[in-house]
């Protein structure tokens, strides 16, 4: 008989099943806390704009980039997008910026 079939033979003792008990209790307890840390963590990513704030989902080189500007930095960006420098062809971020007031409506 071939030694991996002998070992299927012995059953398992206490000390296995309770090992085997706490591995799949933690492997449930991560994914749970995982679960609830991701939905209750901070949803930065939502492309609507708060007061000041613009944000902008883009496609970038390495996939889907989600720009957030707030204070000097959105206006700054604005106002290059404003002229064409850095968002040229991109409406969106023409009117992320008119939605935040930070653009004058044509």
């Amino acid at each position: 008989m071939p030694a991996e079939a002998i070992r299927f033979q012995r059953r398992l003792g206490a000390r296995d099943r309770w090992l085997i008990a706490l591995l799949v209790g933690g492997m449930v307890l991560a994914t749970v806390i995982t679960l609830i840390v991701g939905r209750v963590g901070d949803d930065s990513t939502t492309t609507g704009s708060g007061a000041g704030c613009v944000s902008v989902s883009r496609a970038s080189w390495m996939g889907n980039a989600t720009l957030r500007y707030c204070g000097d930095e959105a206006v700054a960006y604005c106002r290059k997008t404003g002229i064409g420098q850095f968002a040229a062809g991109h409406p969106e971020s023409v009117a992320a910026c008119r939605k935040a007031g930070l653009l004058p409506t044509p």
